[in-house]
């Protein structure tokens, strides 16, 4: 007797398959049809969230996944699928009680097991996560992705050696493993092996020619070697790789051609400092026939760069952007203007009225000697903050200097932090914005910051500003230099290797004795 296919589960089969094959959008055609005839199918929900989580759809992948546990509460796979989206989602909490629901129902899905390691370790469980991820290795010692989340987790813990012999186990098993090698790159980087880090960002890149977050390190990586046609291209592809960006709007993208009179929004998208750098660019946007210009930027700098730019309306990033023709990014304008390291604008680009710089004078000419302005750390929220502040005390080695009178520049600091450095004046408690802190900043005869936004703010004002530099840069600050072709009143004193400061503000000493601040 011949045997009649069921056309349903012919269906599924035929979406299950076009998936394999990477035809993206017949699959997911053939898994909605599916899901038309029978809402309830557990195997069409998960194939399609799977699908979209591919594509990039957190939120759609979820809700996909969500219906296949309602239509078979015991499915692990979605279980530990939806748990993968709840940690993409940030909520780590969600997908840790995810994992171990799939690991309830089969204790055997090492899927869940590795996936459950690296939740435990992002959301700071790190003796267990450890505990779980050996265990799955030593079970089975072929596991790439147990090799790549241990290496993950020792990475956060510091211990950098055995994170990358982790990464390149994981490799050895998988060669392809486009994660560990990227993150594999980004520790060679930080290490100063350029070369060995750019081989691991394209072997990154021939796996998945698409790999936002590899593109954007390529890129980061060509624009610290000074190449910057390459560098803006691959920086381009943050916009991908980073979960935290603006609100898209529905105005379309300028091209960096002729403005022709097209009023244009230039937005910021990062942190304050990031700012400070790319808004020297209104100008050359404004030579390219821009019309009326809209610098949308946040609220701490408002004022200081309403006062900087003529003939542009600033506003708060909490302001409803008004109308306008074509919007851009403050930070992809280098690219689409083809900046090079000869065509950076120049600095001093920012100003302070003399009636505000005058007043700043005037308060700081009661302190004897030589007025240096100090900032010891920045944002905590930084994921590298860690290593680019210095502690309070690591600094008091300046109050030992003769003919200098420290100025606190830093937000937030602590009574015992100003008085173990012998400070002055407390600045930072007299600016209500960087309007008031560049004015304070254009009065000093010198700023010392580590890289945070004073640092930046100093540079552009044209003032002489020393930058204490980890040993694993920004890009910015490029390889092997102690100037910046961004700022040339800047001074650069980079760690020789990570957490040497002492030798970092042995320099500094050395160099304030001769005087010459720029």
């Amino acid at each position: 007797m011949t045997h009649t296919p069921d056309p349903l589960e012919a269906l599924a089969q035929s979406a299950a398959a076009l998936h394999r094959a990477g035809r993206a959008t017949e699959a997911e055609q053939a898994y909605r049809a599916v899901l038309a005839r029978a809402p309830d199918h557990a195997e069409a929900w998960n194939g399609l969230g799977v699908l979209q989580g591919s594509q990039g759809k957190t939120d759609a992948a979820a809700a996909s996944f969500e219906a296949a546990l309602k239509a078979t509460p015991g499915d692990a796979r979605a279980s530990c699928n939806l748990g993968l989206m709840r940690q993409q989602q940030g909520r780590l909490d969600d997908a840790v009680a995810l994992y171990r629901r799939a690991l309830v129902l089969a204790p055997d899905l090492v899927e869940a097991r590795v996936n459950l390691g690296l939740a435990l370790a992002l959301s700071g469980h790190t003796d267990e996560a450890e505990a779980v991820l050996r265990g799955v290795l030593a079970d089975d010692p072929g596991q790439a992705e147990a090799h790549m989340n241990l290496g993950a987790l020792l990475e956060r813990r510091g211990d950098i050696e055995a994170a990358m012999a982790s990464y390149g186990r994981a490799l050895a098993v998988r060669p392809g493993l486009v994660q560990a090698s990227n993150n594999l790159g980004n520790l060679l980087k930080a290490r100063g092996d350029l070369a060995g880090a750019e081989a691991r960002f394209r072997a990154a890149l021939a796996a998945d020619p698409d790999h936002a977050a590899a593109h954007m390190n390529l890129g980061m990586l060509k624009l610290m070697q000074g190449e910057f046609e390459a560098g803006w291209a691959g920086y381009r592809w943050r916009a991908k790789a980073l979960s935290r960006r603006p609100a898209p709007l529905a105005s379309p993208a300028w091209d960096g051609g002729d403005l022709a009179g097209r009023t244009i929004l230039l937005r910021h998208e990062q942190g304050l400092g990031d700012t400070i750098q790319f808004c020297r660019f209104v100008g050359a946007v404004r030579a390219r026939g821009a019309g009326p210009m809209v610098l949308q930027v946040p609220t701490p700098l408002v004022r200081l760069l309403a006062e900087a730019f003529d003939g542009v309306r600033v506003i708060s990033e909490d302001e409803t952007a008004p109308q306008h023709d074509v919007q851009a990014m403050l930070m992809d304008l280098p690219g689409l203007l083809a900046v090079t390291l000869s065509t950076i604008p120049d600095a001093p680009y920012l100003r302070v009225p003399a009636d505000r710089t005058q007043a700043w004078r005037a308060r700081l000419a009661a302190l004897p000697g030589l007025k240096i302005g100090l900032v010891w750390r920045g944002n905590p929220l930084h994921q590298d903050d860690a290593a680019r502040s210095v502690p309070a005390a690591r600094l008091a080695v300046l109050a030992a200097a003769p003919g200098l009178s420290l100025v606190c520049l830093q937000k937030d600091a602590t009574a015992e932090e100003r008085a173990g450095l012998g400070v002055a004046l407390d600045a930072a408690a007299l600016c209500e914005d960087f309007a008031d802190t560049a004015a304070c900043v254009a009065a000093l005869d010198l700023t010392i910051s580590v890289d945070t936004a004073v640092c930046h703010l100093a540079g552009a004002l044209g003032r002489p500003v020393w930058a204490l530099i980890a040993a694993a840069p920004d890009w910015r600050w490029m390889a092997g230099r102690d100037d910046s072709p961004w700022y040339p009143t800047l001074r650069l004193f980079r760690q020789a290797a990570p957490g040497d400061w002492a030798g970092v503000l042995e320099q500094v000493c050395a160099a304030l004795c001769t005087g010459e601040f720029v």
